[in-house]
């Protein structure tokens, strides 16, 4: 977590002195490491834009929305928040997420913001060490990196969106759908990266020792640009295959 500026940390701490005055019982500890964590890596100019009850309910709502969650689950919620229903307001609307952490998270999810024409305004986004019981309820939140070894402790992406307010609920609703589906779309990519880049060794192993009946420099050319692709210079997000046959005329 990167220091918070003189600035930054007075906001946080009137965030957590909000949240002792408010939450008495065992959760406020468990509480308070996670907005350590939600808080810590935000911008000053961000941080002070907030009313410290606003910030103290953002923050709080997505506690409440992450806090049950089994792995493997991309939990999504698009919602305008307001103070009877949820206990802080927004001029914007909020994307909330949780899932496993994995590449590509951000960038695709913000690729349906800009395919939806909607300004991002403020992105929170923690990596976060949760440990949960066998029930999916969480039992501590940690820093990213802490306690690697400890087997009940998922990676976590913790991702907090506001984009211009959408009014109709099936704005809302269509919105929440697109960005279920990309995330459904990384965890394939990720899955199957992999498998793809094995199949491509066997490609490159193919032309060395039974190349296409082809001239020999394109068959040179077309290995190196495989292995140039290998090289770490391609994302692997599918692949298409072809049989190359060749047709003799009778005679």
């Amino acid at each position: 977590m990167a220091s918070l500026s003189q600035r930054g940390q007075q906001v946080l701490e009137d965030v957590l002195a909000t949240l002792r005055e408010r939450v008495k019982d065992k959760r406020a500890a468990l509480i308070e490491e996670f907005l350590r964590q939600y808080l810590g890596d935000v911008y000053d100019e961000d941080l002070a834009a907030f009313r410290t009850l606003d910030l103290y309910g953002a923050a709080l709502a997505h506690w409440n929305f992450l806090r049950q969650r089994t792995p493997g689950e991309d939990k999504v919620r698009v919602y305008n928040p307001q103070y009877d229903a949820h206990g802080w307001q927004s001029t914007h609307t909020i994307v909330e997420l949780v899932c496993d952490d994995k590449p590509f998270l951000v960038d695709s999810v913000r690729m349906v913001m800009d395919r939806r024409g909607l300004t991002v305004h403020l992105l929170i986004h923690p990596v976060m060490r949760i440990r949960r019981n066998g029930d999916g309820e969480a039992l501590q939140a940690m820093a990213a990196g802490e306690d690697p070894q400890a087997g009940d402790v998922l990676t976590e992406a913790v991702m907090h969106f506001e984009v211009d307010r959408l009014a109709a609920t099936e704005e809302l609703e269509g919105l929440e759908a697109e960005v279920r589906a990309v995330l459904c779309d990384v965890r394939h990519a990720v899955a199957d990266w992999k498998q793809m880049r094995a199949h491509l060794h066997q490609v490159l192993e193919q032309l060395r020792v039974a190349p296409p009946p082809l001239p020999t420099e394109m068959v040179a050319e077309g290995r190196e640009f495989l292995e140039w692709v290998d090289n770490n210079h391609f994302i692997f997000l599918g692949y298409q295959e072809f049989e190359l046959q060749v047709e003799v005329d009778d005679m």
